[in-house]
């Protein structure tokens, strides 16, 4: 299992895309909406100082943001064909684009650590095998 964390760099009307996408391969949908679910309750639980939604490849194909319809981007079709993501290198894998607002800022960084190692743990423990 491959869980690579990233930041994008990404623009939205103007401003920094304050929103964090996540490609994947390997686990079944139901397991990556699961997580997602699972995603909103560690909000609760660790309350970050600053919040952001995480969408997902294949649940989120396009989602509403600051009123506008946008399409999922960061998809990692290269790595997926050929890279860290390819069946040859990776059973399951997966890329947490995080927004560049996150790297400028050190608030949250404790509860977002927790938050993605429970996070890892769901999916290490509901990997393909």
């Amino acid at each position: 299992m491959v869980l690579c964390l990233r930041v994008h760099g990404e623009k939205h009307a103007g401003a920094d895309l304050e929103v964090a996408e996540a490609a994947w391969t390997g686990w079944n949908p139901k397991t990556i909406q699961q997580l997602k679910v699972l995603y909103a309750q560690l909000l609760e639980k660790h309350k970050p100082a600053a919040r952001f939604d995480i969408k997902f490849e294949g649940i989120d194909a396009t989602y509403e943001l600051r009123g506008q319809k946008r399409n999922f981007m960061f998809t990692e079709s290269d790595a997926e064909a050929d890279g860290y993501m390819a069946p040859k290198n990776a059973t399951n894998a997966m890329a947490i684009f995080f927004p560049v607002g996150f790297s400028r800022s050190t608030d949250g960084y404790e509860a977002y650590a927790r938050i993605l190692a429970e996070m890892a743990e769901f999916l290490h423990a509901n990997r393909r095998r």
